[in-house]
């Protein structure tokens, strides 16, 4: 009885890795070394922290290897000493200041496509 139920439990979890790993490879971006992920806030940015948490769960997790750059639009001290600390605990992000951009910011005609006028606040 020990036994059968033990072989139940690994054939379960064998169950649950197959479809973790599944789902992580259709998750996955193909050729993600040349995209990089980029978060830009402004003010006091309160869901940073929130946001960088879920990134670095996708990045740890092996279903996301790009870095994460996070765009200065205007944040306040506080939020950029916050923004600091992430990206010095995390080597793969990093913070940018708007102007060092090499992306322009008006909306493309794609309409999922956000222009400057919807940033966090």
């Amino acid at each position: 009885m020990f036994w059968e139920m033990f072989a139940a439990f690994l054939a379960a979890a064998g169950l649950i890795l197959l479809i973790w790993c599944t789902a992580g490879a259709l998750l996955r971006a193909p050729g993600t070394a040349e995209l990089e992920a980029v978060y830009r806030c402004r003010d006091s940015a309160p869901e940073l922290e929130q946001t960088v948490r879920r990134f670095v769960w996708l990045h740890e997790s092996g279903l996301w290897d790009a870095p994460l750059k996070i765009v200065d639009c205007g944040l306040a001290p506080d939020a950029r000493r916050r923004a600091g600390k992430l990206a010095a605990r995390y080597g793969y992000i990093r913070i940018e200041a708007e102007e060092g951009l090499s992306y322009g910011a008006s909306t493309g005609a794609d309409p999922r496509q956000r222009g400057w006028d919807h940033l966090s606040e």
